[in-house]
């Protein structure tokens, strides 16, 4: 497989792509949509293939699936498994899917990850760093309008140019700056 597949596979997904889900005892973790996951090997290498074996249900009733991926003459395994139906408080079944989609979805995204795709979700304390750090903190709209308004400006002038830098607030000032030294 060429440097640049493996580099493609491997890279961070954007942010908005991570998803949160609650685990057991209230903790939480983030991951990435099986569908994130196929738009990755769609872009990075559109020639893959997979093969899924027969669903197995375990006396338990979790339902297992094996994935075989193949990305350019290269092909990894991954396991994916099902819990049993559970049903919520006033008896309808949680979740989304059914065992043997849920199964075939993790067996994908397993697969995947043997290629790199999404392995840097596993250490979830250098994701949120990873995610703080591409995300921009909130824009203080108040406080842009109060230095447009001490540099002469007026409140509408003010808002325009929030607008029209995209709301980013090193802009927003320097173009604040710039009209008030007119």
């Amino acid at each position: 497989m060429n440097l640049d597949t493996i580099q493609s596979l491997k890279a961070h997904f954007p942010p908005e792509s991570h998803k949160e889900r609650e685990l057991p005892g209230g903790k939480r973790w983030t991951y990435i949509p099986w569908q994130q996951v196929r738009e990755r090997l769609d872009q990075a290498c559109p020639d893959w293939t997979c093969e899924y074996s027969d669903p197995i249900r375990l006396p338990d009733g979790e339902t297992v699936i094996r994935c075989k991926l193949t990305i350019e003459d290269c092909t990894r395994e991954g396991m994916g498994v099902s819990p049993p139906i559970a049903l919520n408080d006033s008896g309808r079944r949680k979740g989304i899917g059914s065992p043997v989609e849920v199964a075939v979805a993790d067996a994908f995204k397993n697969a995947a990850e043997q290629f790199g795709v999404g392995a840097y979700l596993d250490d979830q304390k250098e994701l949120i760093r990873y995610l703080k750090s591409q995300t921009k903190p909130a824009l203080d709209v108040d406080a842009c309008i109060r230095y447009a308004e001490s540099k002469g400006l007026t409140f509408e002038r003010a808002e325009e140019i929030i607008l029209e830098c995209d709301r980013d607030r090193e802009t927003i000032f320097a173009m604040i700056k710039k009209e008030s030294s007119k």
